[in-house]
């Protein structure tokens, strides 16, 4: 960072910490040790302290995320291990409050808000993130390991954000040695988190001068307060106010969607355009008297019938309930038969865009769109000198001279409320004087925190619904399919390991226990096979292997719904001489990690960009040796 303000290169040490020794230290362990789908892990206070430099926080930013899955390679079919380790937010932000520059006397020019139960976030029923490699929502409600006090939070800053999205945004904005200001690089990640979360949010730096501090702020949310918001007296002996001013802000954007929303249906899910629709109230359009999909008229009907925002809720998520579990599925529940989580990350823009889709229709049942827009304008005020005001904070005014549109109905839930944009004091031989523009709103005097997510909870991957030759194609017509399929099967590490030191040789052990710890499912120290002893997700649709030990096949639906079929092997012997013969043949050695990947990648994944992925130092390439030391590590603790 220099006095500028302004990152450096990939080489900054903002880069470096984010890389850094203490950090690999702490994950490490935590990657190695961990198991297919979310779980969390709670840092040492040394741990974090060598991390942070500081124990400052520890309670609230000590969790570390991973989720790890295998990566579907839509080329070819086959998967490759894959993780993501995820800080809370207001962890990256005190790590970056590090390098802010100083004063001469060593005191920061400002620093980043990181107190966590300030600021908090616009939320939905149903709310994840459609791609948990940059950020996750702490709202988890699906099955997985994680400590319960990160569960439910509403915080900004609770929110997960993934180690690599931080080192990939900044590695985008830096190229050819060009330096980029640390403003443009928050922006970027906040944008890219935004992103992630369904689009619903608007997360912002806003700077708060009375402190010299910034604090991330989610702009789409306004806090229902648990009292009325204060109130300005506007006329009176009592009154502070020496000037107000109402300024329209009919912009051209406005006015385009005043357009669109004559044209639109008050129920979809653009809500930003037909919210106008109260406007056209009572008119009929000559040649189109129906707007929207007769397809969904009866939701519709349900929707415009009730006056209650959670019926309104409850009916759109009913309609949809089917499609978004299988999108939530996707992304977070794990195979039922391998027990692996399985997605493509090609995969994650269509689901974003489902997302983002879904979260909008919500939006419109929820606030029941043709009945809650407004024109907006902005307030300007010149008061008496005050302090204790703070941008994003709200407050109302005598409703007398506001237009009657705009006044508060005893029949509705809603009232006009102004929310705080900016603050500016001025002292002068006359006094003090505070100038206040704020925007206005339409608080909803009902609304609460969402406090369930039943979608995340009950959702499974659908199963096989049965098996046989008449789902599966074969490469073996002459082996019997089992049905059901065989159960479930467990092979300890130290078993693997010395059946095949014994009966193969040490090199060949370590390169095929090195395969398996790649692509099988694996907990508590044991490879876990869906059924048949196949540990490897061994299938027989496609051709015959060149290995004896296959004794029977079984059908099922994989992890993208299509049935294959999977050999069944005698017991976990015939099925590591299998995967030894079949490693041998392919010239692997497990005694050299270099060697080991690049026979990996080009015979064993052999994925369509395998001349890329081989080129040592690729990230791909490292990815791979990483599982490789990882695996020997623990082949040499059980030897």
């Amino acid at each position: 960072m220099n006095t500028n303000g302004q990152l450096y290169t990939s080489k900054t040490a903002m880069h470096q910490k984010m890389l850094g020794v203490a950090l690999g230290e702490a994950l490490e362990p935590i990657i190695a040790s961990s198991v297919d789908g979310l779980h969390s892990y709670p840092l040492t206070e040394t741990e974090f302290t060598n991390i942070f430099e500081s124990s400052e926080n520890y309670n609230a930013y000590k969790h570390i995320l991973v989720y790890k899955y295998s990566n579907l390679n839509p080329e070819d079919s086959t998967a490759s291990k894959s993780y993501v380790a995820l800080l809370r937010l207001g962890g990256i932000l005190q790590l970056f409050n590090l390098f802010i520059p100083t004063r001469k006397d060593g005191t920061p020019l400002f620093k980043i808000d990181v107190t966590r139960n300030i600021h908090k976030f616009r939320t939905l029923p149903d709310h994840i993130s459609s791609n948990p490699t940059v950020a996750i929502v702490p709202n988890i409600d699906f099955d997985c390991t994680v400590d319960e006090d990160i569960k439910k939070s509403r915080y900004i800053l609770d929110i997960f954000v993934s180690v690599d999205h931080v080192l990939k945004t900044l590695d985008n904005l830096i190229g050819g040695g060009a330096t980029v200001d640390m403003f443009t690089f928050l922006d970027s990640l906040l944008q890219g988190i935004q992103d992630a979360l369904g689009g619903i949010n608007a997360f912002e730096l806003q700077y708060y001068e009375e402190e010299a501090e910034f604090a991330v702020v989610d702009r789409d949310r306004i806090d229902q307060p648990t009292a009325p918001y204060p109130k300005f007296n506007i006329i009176g002996t009592g009154s502070v106010v020496k000037s107000i001013n109402l300024v329209s802000k009919l912009s051209p954007s406005i006015t385009s969607m005043l357009s669109i929303s004559a044209q639109s249906d008050a129920y979809t899910g653009t809500e930003e355009a037909t919210g106008f629709a109260f406007l056209n109230k009572g008119l009929i359009d000559k040649l189109f008297p129906e707007k929207g999909e007769k397809s969904l008229q009866s939701y519709k009907d349900k929707i415009k019938a009730s006056s209650d925002s959670d019926t309104r809720v409850k009916v759109t998520r009913e309609k949809l309930k089917d499609s978004i579990r299988e999108v939530i599925g996707l992304v977070y529940a794990p195979d039922p038969d391998s027990g692996t989580l399985q997605f493509s990350m090609d995969d994650i823009p269509s689901l974003t865009t489902i997302i983002r889709n879904y979260y909008k229709l919500l939006i419109g049942a929820q606030n029941k769109p043709a009945l809650t827009k407004i024109i907006p304008f902005e307030l300007q005020m010149t008061l008496d000198g005050i302090s204790g005001m703070r941008v994003m904070e709200a407050f109302t005014i005598d409703e007398n001279i506001l237009p009657y549109p705009y006044r508060t109905k005893a029949d509705e839930s809603t009232e006009v409320a102004f929310l705080i944009t900016g603050l500016e004091h001025s002292i002068s031989l006359t006094g003090w004087e505070t100038k206040v523009k704020a925007q206005i709103f339409l608080s909803d005097r009902q609304a609460t925190d969402v406090t369930e997510n039943s979608m995340l909870k009950d959702y499974e991957r659908p199963q096989n619904a049965g098996g046989g030759t008449g789902q599966c194609k074969t490469a073996y017509p002459d082996l019997p399919f089992t049905n059901p399929r065989p159960g479930t099967d467990k092979l300890p590490y130290s078993t693997a390991i010395q059946y095949l030191k014994t009966k193969h040789g040490d090199s060949l052990a370590k390169a095929v226990f090195a395969i398996l710890f790649a692509e099988a499912s694996k907990s508590d120290g044991k490879f876990n096979s869906a059924g048949g002893h196949n540990y490897a997700g061994v299938q027989t649709d496609n051709a015959k292997w060149g290995a004896p030990g296959i004794i029977g096949q079984y059908c099922r639906v994989d992890s993208g719904g299509v049935s294959r079929a999977f050999a069944i092997f005698e017991s976990h012997e015939t099925f590591l001489d299998f995967m030894a013969n079949r490693v041998k043949a392919k010239g692997f050695s497990g005694d050299n990690g270099d060697s080991w990947v690049v026979t990996y990648i080009n015979k064993w994944w052999s994925p369509a960009k395998k001349a890329e992925y081989s080129v040592k130092g690729s990230e791909k390439y490292n990815a791979k040796l990483a599982i490789y030391n990882s695996a020997i590590k623990r082949f040499n603790n059980v030897a």
